[in-house]
């Protein structure tokens, strides 16, 4: 099990609270994912963090976040992570 904490920004690199944060995850080379991955607030203005993430396999996996600011806008935003 491994641990992500995340914080989003606005444009002006400020901390902010959106509408909406959800993370899942992928393992393309096996076709895994995506998998839905349950965030919590963890108290600071903006940031998130799951305690409960698994990547059972070796491999490249890729996090996507998507992040809805407000009714009409939202952005998607990924990083790989490599485990061994």
């Amino acid at each position: 099990t491994n641990t992500v904490q995340l914080t989003v920004f606005n444009a002006k690199a400020q901390a902010i609270d959106p509408r909406q944060v959800t993370l899942e995850v992928r393992l393309e080379a096996e076709g895994i994912g995506p998998l839905p991955v349950k965030l919590e607030k963890a108290g600071a203005t903006g940031a998130y963090r799951s305690a409960a993430v698994s990547l059972p396999r070796p491999g490249t996996w890729t996090l996507t976040v998507r992040v809805q600011t407000s009714e009409f806008e939202a952005g998607v935003g990924f990083t790989e992570v490599s485990i061994s």
